[in-house]
């Protein structure tokens, strides 16, 4: 139970590093 409750958090901090990412490529595009 608790690997399962770690892969879901790990997937969404994953998720909004990529999406933070993206915001900050579209900030900084010329």
């Amino acid at each position: 139970v608790a690997k399962g409750i770690y892969a879901k958090q790990h997937s969404i901090k994953s998720h909004h590093i990529h999406k933070t990412k993206m915001l900050h490529i579209d900030i900084f595009r010329p």
